[in-house]
């Protein structure tokens, strides 16, 4: 009898080759728990900070230079600047909930409205008015992230930056240097904040809007947002509209907050009717659609954003941008493919799910990205019906333009408002772009077999249809 060990080479008829070792670690066999990689929010960058001064009023600056990330996608929920008439209420914490708390410091915050895409970076500004020379003013300029629960929070704050009125000189278009004690001699005439006895350039940028309410019918008791606008009959987003010329005296294209208009070259930017033909004994404020100056052609534009303005000072008090629309075809094409079909059976109901995929693939080629707006199905209880559908694509385009059904077919379409009908189960982003992912589509219909197909596509243009799948109605 021999036993199977190291001493004995042959060992139950079989030849142990050379000397085996027991190794010193074992691999384990043990399932290593799932782990779930947190959704990452990262903070924005201010790449600068800036002031100017006026006689009676402080400009300042905050440039965003980058977007904050949620989940890998580029958000600002709010922007703002803080202000203070002391340094030390700016500099008692970094914290901005704990600033804004502080009754010594104004807040000024531009906060992303729900549903409406992220704010924007580059520069920003607020303008502190009715100041007396001489006047210091101490700011700090901020950037949140995110203000959802549902993620994490992650803010940025500049330092403390500051700036005083001046005065300075004014220069009457014979340049007779005269003081700036009486405020009468501004219409008409310029700052010397440079006190070369010369009067400094002024701004003049034509703007091309249309009109969007204003004065004693048509304009606002209170400032409006861009609902109030849309429901006050001024819907001109993403529209070509005919416009005219005003004018404004900012640095850039287009004025940003704290920047003045005026209606005419002749009218002047001192407010009421010096700049603006607008009675504002009822209502103090107006809006302007704006175009985009890269639509101009034979005095039409397609309007991107609205100005809304304080007709007594003439001075733009927010700048509204436009939802982006989910049809552009310079943003967005069709998109969506279908895969992993398979038919659900109800109690009276049939549906079909599959996954989808194919959405948010950027071609640099024409600058889109892939996106789809709608997903349905197209079922019928008789199969030679649904079979001779030969074009399914095109079968969908024709429903969803003419409302025109093929024989003994029928349609449902899911979009972001109904995303829910028949008991679906389907998933929209705010915007009211569909969601790669598991989607299910389900119709209401009475007992039986059924045969259906799915499709999904962007705007009146269907991308892709499934094969047949055959659910029951129980």
């Amino acid at each position: 009898m021999y036993t199977a060990d190291i001493g004995n080479l042959l060992a139950d008829g079989f030849l142990i080759i050379g000397s085996p070792e027991v190794p010193s670690t074992v691999e384990s066999n043990e399932i290593t728990p799932a782990t779930t990689t947190p959704c990452v929010v990262t903070a924005a960058t201010i790449s600068s900070t800036s002031a100017s001064s006026f006689c009676d009023e402080l400009k300042f600056y905050g440039t965003i230079g980058n977007a904050g990330t949620i989940c890998d996608q580029t958000n600002i929920d709010e922007f703002g600047f803080l202000l203070a008439t002391t340094e030390s209420y700016l500099t008692a914490s970094d914290d901005i909930d704990t600033l804004k708390a502080d009754s010594n410091i104004q807040v000024v915050p531009v906060i992303r409205q729900t549903g409406y895409p992220s704010l924007t970076t580059g520069q920003k500004v607020t303008t502190k008015t009715g100041l007396t020379d001489p006047a210091t003013y101490y700011a700090r300029f901020y950037v949140r992230t995110n203000l959802s629960d549902l993620h994490a929070f992650a803010d940025v704050i500049s330092d403390v930056f500051t700036e005083t009125t001046n005065c300075g000189e004014i220069v009457t278009t014979d340049t007779t240097l005269v003081t700036a004690d009486d405020p009468t001699i501004f219409n008409g005439m310029a700052y010397d904040l440079d006190d070369d006895g010369q009067e400094d350039p002024a701004a003049e940028i034509a703007l091309k809007v249309k009109f969007a309410g204003a004065g004693t019918t048509s304009g606002y008791l209170t400032q409006p947002t861009l609902d109030d606008i849309v429901d006050n009959g001024y819907d001109f987003c993403s529209t070509l509209q005919t416009v005219q010329t005003i004018y404004h005296n900012g640095q850039g294209n287009y004025p940003v907050v704290g920047d003045k208009i005026k209606y005419l070259l002749s009218n002047n930017y001192l407010g009421g009717s010096d700049s603006l033909p607008y009675n504002n004994s009822t209502n103090d404020f107006g809006a302007f659609a704006v175009a985009n100056n890269d639509t101009l052609l034979n005095g039409q534009g397609s309007i991107f954003q609205y100005i809304v303005f304080e007709i007594s000072t003439a001075e733009v008090v927010a700048v509204l941008d436009c939802p982006t629309s989910i049809c552009d075809s310079t943003l967005y094409r069709v998109g969506g493919s279908i895969g992993s079909v398979l038919a659900v059976d109800g109690i009276g109901t049939i549906g079909v799910r599959a996954n989808i995929s194919g959405l948010d693939i950027y071609d640099s080629a024409t600058g889109t990205t892939s996106k789809a707006t709608f997903i349905g199905i197209m079922y019928s209880n008789n199969y030679t019906a649904l079979n001779n559908v030969s074009n399914p694509n095109s079968a969908v385009d024709n429903y969803i333009q003419t409302g025109n059904t093929p024989t003994n077919v029928n349609f449902v379409i899911i979009e972001k408002d109904n995303y829910n009908e028949n008991g679906s189960t389907t998933n929209f982003d705010s915007d009211g772009f569909l969601d790669a992912g598991q989607q299910t589509v389900r119709a209401t219909v009475s007992s039986g077999k059924y045969y259906a197909r799915m499709f999904v596509g962007w705007c009146g243009t269907t991308n892709a249809s499934s094969q047949i799948k055959i659910p029951d109605s129980l």
